[in-house]
């Protein structure tokens, strides 16, 4: 049983993690299709703590968007890669965003925002 707790943005990410987490699992494990139960637990906007403060999405976000490490994978035709969350969504259904001739590709309007705000876009819709 993995249980994976997050923000708001939980239905959103529910696909990319169930997905990363059982492909990270069957390749510690060794085998194709892991036995385990991956559990997406949503909370409610200032409903978590972390260093015994109160956190909201966006401080999670920039938490996520600092862990990412590696070099980037092959994103296969009609995929785009979330900047902030590295979650790989299809192209039709990805949140975007148009910036200087460069379309980025977001899992969710919070990752979104977060980018925006992060980059000092905050004037782009």
């Amino acid at each position: 049983m993995v249980n994976v707790i997050v923000g708001l943005w939980g239905k959103e990410m529910s696909e990319h993690l169930v997905s990363r987490i059982t492909a990270e699992l069957a390749e510690a494990e060794g085998r194709p299709e892991p036995r385990a139960v991956v559990n997406v637990i949503g909370l409610p906007e200032g409903g978590y703590g972390l260093l015994g403060r109160v956190r909201r999405s966006s401080d999670f976000l920039a938490l996520i968007e600092e862990a990412k490490t590696g070099p980037a994978a092959h994103v296969p035709d009609g995929m785009v890669v979330d900047p902030v969350c590295g979650a790989t969504v299809p192209l039709e259904e990805a949140v975007v965003l148009e910036r200087d001739g460069q379309t980025y590709g977001f899992c969710c309007t919070h990752c979104r925002g977060h980018f925006v705000r992060e980059s000092g876009a905050a004037g782009v819709p």
